[in-house]
């Protein structure tokens, strides 16, 4: 029982001087402490004197060393935190390029609202709580920090009980990996914000008031499954930034592809450029937060054309009359099949000591009408 005892205090000890902060401290230590890292049973301890020869002392400070060795070189399984959300990264040095390999930042947001609408007409009245809003975010890279990932996750009210991948795209920075600046060329694919306007490119939570303009009801493409491309070019001494899009249609978020009577057969196209003409934008959204010392001025234009075919029901019914509002789907003859629709947007707005002014210009064409003749008014 005693040589037992003996061994369990040996281990422990060990462990505790695997954790020790300094391993030189063992050299020339007490007989008394060098005798709570071993065992009697292992080292042959003589019971007269209870010291150790040299070859002992060697081969205890050779197991220490080992130990300390082993544990020096385990590599943690990842790195926690805080930075602007719960993070989560690969250790340091797991990895070829700067930064870490596997990243994953996670956030969340939400936007609670009562609704009270006084109706003067045959619409109802309208009075109650929700969430416009409920959101879970992840995002980061993986293998490299030019091969990045967004997944959002929303649960508002208006969908009920049901919640859904409202975003989930994968972008890879091609060029920085051939040796640009970062930002410079890259491709992305997924289910996300489309190129066009400046609204629907700023986040929910970045607004200047409540929600965005109600103009979007009618000159918003919305989100789509899509492949596109984006970068960055030098003009003038200013970046301008561009991104382009070849999607499933406008508006078809959610929407399943294939044959189930919600898509039509015509791809969505679509664009943005953007520049910040004078100053600094900064990524605090359309208010000023951060307070601009000095005037920032950003322009930006989009374009955006498609088909609508009456076999695609989702985006058939998606398109709205701009005077009155009525779906434009309604207003047709039977006969029609499909017609094509382009918007086009530009856009101005300026910061400066915590004032904002944002203009946004939209004009959208709708033509070739096919399966009946209809002439434009």
């Amino acid at each position: 029982m005693c040589r037992l005892i003996s061994l369990i205090a040996f281990l422990v000890s060990l462990l505790a001087a695997a954790h020790a902060p300094a391993i030189d401290t063992i050299h020339g230590a007490p007989s008394r402490v060098v005798e709570q890292l071993t065992t009697e049973a292992e080292l042959g301890v003589r019971e007269d004197t209870k010291t150790f020869s040299a070859a002992q002392n060697q081969e205890i400070e050779r197991r220490i060393a080992s130990a300390l060795r082993s544990q020096s070189n385990r590599k943690p399984a990842a790195e926690v935190g805080y930075d602007n959300g719960f993070v989560i990264t690969s250790p340091a040095d797991v990895h070829t390029d700067p930064g870490a390999a596997f990243t994953m930042r996670i956030n969340s947001w939400m936007q609670f609202r009562h609704t009270a609408f006084d109706s003067q007409t045959a619409n109802p009245d309208e009075n109650d709580l929700e969430f416009e809003r409920l959101r879970l975010t992840f995002r980061g890279n993986v293998y490299s920090p030019d091969i990045r990932y967004f997944l959002q996750f929303d649960g508002d009210s208006d969908q009920g009980e049901v919640s859904d991948w409202l975003d989930y795209v994968i972008t890879a920075d091609l060029g920085h990996v051939s040796g640009l600046k970062q930002g410079r060329f890259g491709i992305k694919v997924g289910k996300w914000k489309l190129p066009f306007s400046r609204a629907r490119a700023e986040a929910g939570w970045k607004m200047q008031f409540a929600d965005r303009s109600v103009a979007g009801v009618f000159f918003d493409i919305n989100r789509s499954q899509a492949v596109g491309l984006f970068g960055a070019a030098d003009l003038l001494g200013r970046d301008v930034h561009w991104e382009t899009a070849i999607s499933n249609g406008f508006k078809t978020s959610g929407a399943r592809p294939g044959r189930f009577g919600l898509l039509d057969r015509n791809f969505g196209y679509s664009g943005r450029i953007w520049s910040d003409w004078i100053g600094e934008w900064g990524n605090d959204g359309e208010a000023d937060l951060s307070y601009h010392e000095c005037l920032a001025m950003r322009v930006g234009a989009g374009f955006a054309h498609t088909r609508v075919d009456r076999e695609g029901t989702r985006e058939f019914l998606g398109v709205r009359a701009v005077d009155s509002g009525e779906l434009l789907a309604l207003l047709l003859p039977p006969a029609v099949t499909s017609y094509d629709v382009t918007y086009y947007a530009l856009d101005a707005s300026w910061k400066y000591r915590g004032a904002s002014v944002i203009t946004d210009y939209y004009f959208r064409s709708l033509g070739q009408y096919r399966g009946a003749n209809i002439q434009p008014t």
